[in-house]
């Protein structure tokens, strides 16, 4: 691991993680046509979210401004985008009963956008504002955190927990699994954003990359070679316990060594990985919130408007490419009115 890195490389890093959430959402199994392309596609993105909030790790942890004033002030603007976006998704649903000669009542518009919050945040109702939630658990322990971080003794001993803690969730879920007392895995009955003993290791895990002498790792485990290996395997691991736990999902398994692995693996090599066009890339992380935010949208456009299954077995991967040019150059239109780009923004 290494410490002097540019912040092109964090940028990367997002830019990667904005391709493979959005490969997530079109590769899923089963969605269009199942095939081992798109399981393949799939389930090699599910570092995805995961490098977004290691890379906010990595750039909050250790800084001199992580006061209670500072995530409060993060968590408001985080609400701000989450009340905003969903006034805007539920216009045109408004406008379109108005328009038809239904009259709607703005009270219950009202108390359904903030149901739609509430709700959302914990990845109940519109589910992609989840992330959303889990944020704001982080920023809410964000202080104490990084008081525990700047002692390196302490950190030490709450990364060593994390990782127990991380190994003793994954066993217990296949026990249960295994014992017939739950069908799925424990974390499908817990609401997304509410499973922070994830969000907290991989927001840590992403500091401690800042941190070369508290755990040493081989550098071999960040070298391409050592991705590509450490990608194998945790492809290998989902597909054997994927049929087992009853459910695709591989945001199930991020308790799993084997994504830990291929996670930290993945964020180690892009970190250190030369980059050839800074600016380009530096400009596309900064679409990240905006593509994730749009993303839903513009994959139901598209599979409204294209006859997607007569791509056949290859409708998947070319949704995807579909859904990141379109998602990208909307995004990037839109983050060039300054008050989008605000809105956007925490």
């Amino acid at each position: 691991m290494s410490v002097s890195i540019r912040n092109h490389n964090i940028d990367l890093i997002k830019f990667v993680a904005m391709l493979a959430v959005i490969a997530a959402h079109t590769c899923y199994p089963g969605k269009y046509q199942l095939s081992g392309c798109s399981t393949l596609i799939y389930d090699a993105s599910s570092p995805a979210i995961l490098l977004f909030i290691m890379a906010s790790g990595y750039l909050l942890l250790g800084r001199q401004d992580a006061s209670y004033r500072y995530s409060l002030a993060k968590c408001m603007k985080i609400i701000r985008i989450v009340v905003i976006w969903t006034i805007i998704l539920t216009l045109p649903t408004t406008i379109t009963a108005e328009l038809t000669g239904w009259h709607v009542n703005l009270k219950i518009v009202i108390s359904q956008c903030f149901i739609d919050c509430t709700l959302g945040l914990l990845g109940l109702n519109r589910f992609y504002f989840w992330y959303f939630g889990a944020m704001i658990f982080i920023f809410l322990l964000y202080p104490l955190l990084n008081k525990v971080y700047n002692n390196p003794r302490q950190f030490k001993i709450l990364m060593s927990g994390l990782l127990i803690l991380q190994t003793i969730i994954f066993t217990v879920q296949f026990i249960l699994v295994l014992t017939d007392i739950t069908t799925y895995p424990l974390e499908y009955y817990i609401p997304q954003s509410l499973r922070i003993w994830n969000w907290v290791f991989y927001f840590c895990l992403g500091g401690l990359f800042k941190k070369p002498d508290l755990i040493r790792l081989p550098a071999r485990l960040f070298s391409f070679l050592g991705l590509s290996i450490c990608m194998i395997i945790a492809i290998g691991s989902l597909w054997m316990t994927q049929d087992f736990f009853h459910c695709p999902n591989f945001e199930f398994y991020y308790s799993s060594i084997f994504i830990i692995l291929y996670t930290t693996s993945t964020f180690g090599y892009l970190l250190k990985v030369n980059i050839i066009y800074p600016k380009i890339i530096d400009n596309a992380a900064q679409l990240f919130l905006p593509v994730y935010l749009l993303q839903y949208w513009v994959i139901g456009l598209i599979e409204n408007t294209v006859p997607i299954q007569s791509f056949g077995k290859l409708a998947p991967p070319v949704v995807w490419l579909m859904a990141v040019i379109l998602t990208v150059t909307l995004s990037y239109i839109l983050m060039k009115i300054p008050l989008v780009k605000k809105i956007t923004h925490f």
